[in-house]
């Protein structure tokens, strides 16, 4: 569940910040279910190592390049995102 949300994240996803806390991921986007974000948490979540990657994210409003990363703080995943669509699309 989201524990905090930034005022950039907000504005990229399009929902204020009492949209996002105490929602999951999954509860806000679906589609992450069966991507590798969701590998990549889970992996972090479960072993405690951080993990980084470049995905293409096409779903529940959202469209584009993001990379990411996940780590884990205690008992918590911490995500920081740059949205990447522009270097992508440049390079294709």
């Amino acid at each position: 569940r989201y524990v905090l949300s930034n005022s950039f994240n907000n504005r990229v996803i399009g929902r204020g910040v009492g949209e996002v806390v105490g929602r999951t991921a999954n509860e806000l986007f679906p589609g992450l279910r069966d991507n590798v974000w969701a590998e990549n948490a889970h992996h972090c979540a479960d072993t405690g190592e951080a993990t980084q990657f470049t995905f293409r994210y096409v779903g529940d409003g959202l469209q584009g390049w993001v990379d990411a990363s996940f780590a884990r703080l205690d008992n918590h995943l911490l995500l920081t995102y740059a949205d990447v669509t522009a270097l992508k699309q440049g390079g294709e």
